[in-house]
């Protein structure tokens, strides 16, 4: 675990510092919900805050980052669709699209953590959040957008092909 503190960053809330584990599964609830319909900050804060017994400043700094994975959610879906072979993305679960959304969101803009990193969070997240099943179509389709990603100039990768 030291090595997930010293690389991993987290939200330090007063004293308290939130495992990046938990902010990522946060955040994965909070874009999980903003998929389904257009969610307000005001009413999805609180419930948040319930359900996952956070503090607002943790909550509301999840959910910014939510808004600006969902706000790229077209060239995510762009770089997931040419993976997924078997299955248009309407046709994936919404929870493995989901996960596939954060994690090529880490993948391909941030890009602050090794692709195996992200891979192995993806299939963690996936099957604390949905299936076994789900977790390897997740990693195929993560193993493909990121070996790609390393060999292709971004905004050629991220176009439609």
């Amino acid at each position: 675990m030291y090595f997930t503190t010293v690389i991993l960053p987290s939200i330090i809330l007063d004293d308290m510092v939130l495992p990046q584990e938990k902010k990522r599964e946060m955040i994965l609830q909070i874009l999980f919900a903003l998929s389904l319909e257009e969610q307000n900050k005001e009413s999805l804060i609180p419930l948040m805050m319930n359900e996952l017994k956070s503090t607002k400043k943790c909550v509301s700094e999840a959910f910014c980052q939510a808004e600006v994975i969902y706000a790229k959610r077209e060239e995510i879906d762009s770089a997931i669709e040419q993976f997924s072979h078997s299955y248009r993305l309407e046709r994936i679960h919404k929870v493995e699209r989901t996960v596939l959304r954060l994690c090529c969101y880490e993948l391909l803009f941030e890009k602050e953590l090794p692709p195996s990193v992200v891979i192995s969070e993806a299939i963690r997240l996936t099957k604390k959040f949905s299936t076994s099943d789900g977790a390897r179509f997740v990693h195929a389709i993560l193993d493909g957008v990121s070996k790609r990603a390393l060999l292709t100039d971004d905004s050629v990768f991220l176009s439609k092909e």
